[in-house]
């Protein structure tokens, strides 16, 4: 793959971040922006070029007075985003897999780490079932068997099969035969899913056997919540290996039990063997059954009856020792259940031990105490000061280093400022949470700025400020908004003062956006908006987030609010245009098209959607300028030929349209319309039935469901004497809608001359 390819047009304004903040420190009053269409703002522009293509515009604002900026300064414009780009695919190169464009195993684990981490799943107290349907995060490694590595195309057409399982959220290539998929659901919706996922994969050729095996997070693997640090990446370590342990049974058992879960194992194997002296007993899973030390497990009677827990303290390969608590060792008895239940993490060997459990108690308390002070009303300010280069520092200088400058934030805020804060603690390995409470909010920015200014030198460090009381934030909400801040001052370069603002909820909707999380995306654009009913960003990004959710009244309100701001607005025009073809009100999302290509005649998505909404009116004096256009584009995408190829045929040019839709299949092989159209072409032209047999059959087989490819094939096939086989697609092209009159005529001729009609 193609580096140049991992870039994507959307999220280039967040690659070139850091040449922005290059070229505001070579330039200070002017202003810089690089996306990929040109601000408003802008009075000078400049094409980005990245390895011989063009991938976005730079914008620049003179200063004040007007003024060009030194011509040596601004030679390096192109250079600085260069290589901030060069960063950025390196980066994403390091998650990709090469073979198949799939994230690889790497990026796979980052992701459950964060998962188990994140507030969607939390720690759990003990973890045990809560019911049939409590929500679970499904960890399922599918393979297929057998000896032959599989080719890119059946791991493209694998993982088709697997993003389409409901609320995914991460799917990897894990080995030669081996994809890892990450999902939301409940124990026995998993199971479902999966199954399906299986019969959808068994309907396709396949060159092995299908199994997946799956662990559940809490069900298989619980986090203490009374573990103040979890060592999620030791519990990362264990889900997947909890996951290949079923794998590896579903493998020992393909029928009846193909796809299976790890705690479908526990419940049909996980007992009890022997009651030892001294409080202890022996168990029958190993480490090859996901057991480890820390493991605390619910022992059962055969009948169901509970005899309270045991903790595993040493696995070995087929069993493991645990620990009973000295009241509960005498009801034990050999061949009683085991319901996995949670990990202790005092009992595992990697525990962070007492000084790590004090320090998580001090920031709990400090929460507490914020919470507290915060539903009083009075005024207050949250700050998070976090080291600048701590990364570097760590490992140039290690942990004590960062303590020591933890220790001079300290000392400082305390002792060196005229109004110290109310509440202070070291919140993590680099940051200090403070609250300066009853002070008017411009001293307490002061103060901020004074703390940064007097330890530049020392320990340079980053301040991220949230106000209270606010019109978008209950209390809790403070200590989340103030880490998001200090994500916004993190991108505004070092040693910064940052303010809780729209600029804060603006990049922490984009974070949701990105992942997928649109309605928590809807919710902080809404937010601030609340702050700045005007602020462009903001509202385009809401109008994005409904047109994705399917809400086409309210995002083209939000976009006709923008272009009531900034009628010049490229992406408002843009977006309002895709909103309303999405509503089916295509009149005026042409004219949508048609004001964006005023403002950028020569941008590829403009003119591709302007085409496609021209082709569908059937104004072909606007479809197929636009589009022969945007397939002269660099940067163009395939689809484009499939939608020129079309237009060409409604004005009566076949062989521009034969060349369109070889185009279009030479990009994707799978286009089944492009596919269809060129058959269609071959036979109309040349008269080559074979040609057209195979293209025609190659598209009902990518789309069974498509009525006017079975009448396709079905009328070919009947004009080559092949009766029996028209017949079938014939009446599949009734089944799914087709009501042409030609297929019913020769629907009754078959059945009229059914006993002499020769058979292939």
């Amino acid at each position: 793959m193609s580096p140049s390819l991992l870039l994507k047009p959307y999220e280039l304004r967040r690659y070139v971040r850091p040449f922005e903040r290059e070229m505001g420190k070579f330039l200070p009053g002017y202003r810089f922006s690089v996306g990929p269409f040109a601000e408003d703002w802008a009075e000078k522009t400049a094409q980005l070029r990245f390895r011989g293509e063009v991938v976005g515009v730079a914008s620049m604002a003179l200063n004040e007075g007007g003024e060009e900026g030194p011509a040596d300064l601004l030679a390096l414009w192109s250079v600085l985003a260069e290589s901030a780009l060069e960063k950025t695919v390196l980066k994403k190169a390091l998650v990709i897999d090469p073979l198949t464009g799939l994230y690889n195993a790497g990026y796979f684990k980052s992701k459950l780490h964060k998962l188990l981490n994140s507030p969607m799943t939390g720690p759990r107290a003990h973890g045990l079932w809560e019911g049939p349907e409590s929500p679970a995060l499904v960890l399922a490694i599918t393979e297929i068997g057998g000896e032959k590595r599989l080719s890119k195309k059946e791991f493209i057409r694998l993982a088709r099969i697997l993003k389409a399982v409901p609320d995914s959220i991460c799917l990897a290539r894990l080995g030669d035969r081996r994809l890892g998929l990450i999902f939301l659901a409940g124990p026995l919706e998993a199971q479902s899913r999966l199954d399906q996922a299986r019969n959808g994969a068994l309907a396709h050729d396949f060159s092995g056997h299908y199994f997946s095996g799956y662990a559940l997070y809490p069900q298989d693997l619980a986090l203490d919540s009374l573990a103040p640090f979890v060592k999620t990446k030791v519990a990362v370590e264990s889900l997947i290996a909890k996951a290949e342990t079923a794998l590896n049974f579903a493998y020992g058992k393909p029928i009846p039990a193909p796809v299976i879960g790890f705690g479908q194992l526990l419940n049909g194997h996980g007992q009890l063997t022997q009651i030892l002296p001294q409080n202890r007993v022996v168990i029958n899973l190993g480490a090859n059954m996901g057991a480890m030390p820390g493991q605390v497990f619910s022992v059962l009677s055969y009948a169901g009856k509970p005899k309270g827990e045991i903790t595993v303290f040493e696995t070995g390969e087929g069993y493991s020792l645990a620990h009973a608590p000295q009241s509960r060792s005498g009801r034990l008895a050999a061949g009683d259940r085991l319901v996995f239940s949670r990990i202790d993490w005092s009992g595992h060997p990697s525990s962070l031990g007492a000084e790590a459990n004090q320090k998580a108690l001090e920031i709990e308390k400090f929460e507490k105490k914020l919470l507290n002070l915060a539903s009083t009303g009075r005024p207050l300010v949250l700050a998070l000061a976090r080291l600048d280069d701590h990364e570097r520092l760590l490992a140039v200088a290690g942990e004590e280093e960062l303590e020591n400058r933890l220790a001079l934030i300290r000392l400082e805020a305390l002792n060196g400022s005229q109004d110290p804060p109310t509440l202070l603690v070291p919140f993590g390995p680099a940051t200090m949470a403070l609250v300066w409470s009853d002070l008017d909010h411009e001293n307490v920015k002061a103060e901020a700025q004074k703390l940064v200014d007097k330890l530049k030198t020392k320990a340079p460090l980053s301040l991220a400020l949230v106000p209270w009381p606010s019109p978008v934030l209950k209390p809790e909400d403070l200590m989340p908004m103030a880490q998001k801040t200090l994500i916004e001052s993190a991108m505004a370069g070092p040693t910064r003062v940052t303010f809780f603002g729209p600029r804060t909820l603006n990049i922490s909707g984009d974070h949701y956006f990105d992942k997928g999380e649109l309605e928590r995306a809807v919710e902080e654009y809404q937010k601030g908006l609340i702050l700045d009913p005007g602020h462009l960003n903001l509202l385009n990004s809401l109008g994005v987030c409904h047109g994705q959710l399917g809400h086409h009244k309210e995002a083209i309100a939000v976009f006709d609010e923008v272009l009531g701001l900034a009628p010049e607005n490229l992406m408002a025009h843009f977006n309002k245009g895709c909103s309303l073809n999405y509503a089916g009100l295509l009149d005026e999302a042409e004219l949508s098209f048609l004001e964006a290509m005023k403002i950028a005649p020569e941008n590829f998505e403009v003119l591709f959607h302007l085409g496609k909404t021209a082709l569908r009116l059937g104004h072909l004096d606007q479809a197929l300028p636009a589009l022969s256009k945007a397939a002269e584009l660099k940067g163009h995408r395939g689809e484009v030929f499939r939608h020129l190829g079309q237009a060409r045929i409604l004005a009566n040019d076949d062989k521009g349209a034969m060349e369109a839709f070889k185009k279009a299949v030479k990009y994707n092989p799978d286009d089944a319309d492009s596919l269809s159209g060129l058959g269609a072409l071959y036979l109309q032209m040349n008269n080559d039935q074979e040609v057209a047999l195979s293209l025609f059959s190659r598209a009902v087989e990518l789309d069974p469901t498509n009525n006017l490819f079975r009448l396709l094939l079905g009328r070919l096939k009947f004009s080559m004497g092949d009766y029996k086989t028209a017949e079938h697609h014939l009446k599949a092209a009734v089944d799914y809608g087709c009501r042409a009159d030609e297929v019913q005529k020769m629907l009754n001729l078959l059945r009229s001359n059914k006993e002499e009609a020769p058979t292939a």
